[in-house]
């Protein structure tokens, strides 16, 4: 089974290819478009690219949750740009056939206890195993690590269906 992950935002996506449990690509996506809406469309046809070679059976997107909203709070139409991202990458996914499957980060960043983007919660080897994550797996201009929670993503979601069956 290929599975593709996705971590979306409005400035960069961050995306992890699987084949069965290995990770066999990964990479962030940018636009150097400064206008925000340029760069989402641009970031969004480069995802339905990745998404048209891959070849993945399921496909996987990090959705938002309370996490992303308190992570913006305060910072101007942060929250309504990441939503138009996040609505322009699914929507172009399922526009051209690809069935996704929605994943709110409070769900997956649960099994290491991490709302949102605080580590504070996790012990001590959930913490580590984040930071080797991040460590391993982060391609130059990858400042938010979105390639990495991409591929955490992943891992969740194939650790999740491994324990269904």
């Amino acid at each position: 089974m290929k599975l593709l992950a996705i971590d979306p935002s409005s400035k960069a996506v961050g995306y992890a290819i699987f084949d069965r449990s290995a990770v066999i690509k990964y990479g962030v996506l940018k636009s150097p478009k400064k206008d925000y809406w340029d760069r989402i469309v641009v970031t969004a046809e480069q995802m339905l690219h990745v998404a048209s070679i891959t070849a993945a059976d399921v496909i996987v997107v990090e959705v938002s949750s309370l996490g992303v909203a308190q992570k913006l709070a305060g910072r101007g139409r942060g929250l309504a740009h990441y939503g138009e991202a996040v609505g322009a990458i699914c929507g172009w996914l399922v526009a051209w056939g690809y069935r996704i499957n929605r994943v709110p980060s409070s769900v997956w960043t649960r099994s290491y206890r991490c709302p949102g983007n605080t580590r504070k919660q996790a012990s001590k080897k959930e913490r580590q195993q984040l930071m080797e994550i991040e460590h391993k797996y982060k391609p130059k201009g990858d400042s938010g690590a979105d390639a990495a929670d991409a591929i955490a993503l992943g891992a969740w979601w194939l650790r999740e269906e491994r324990s269904k069956a």
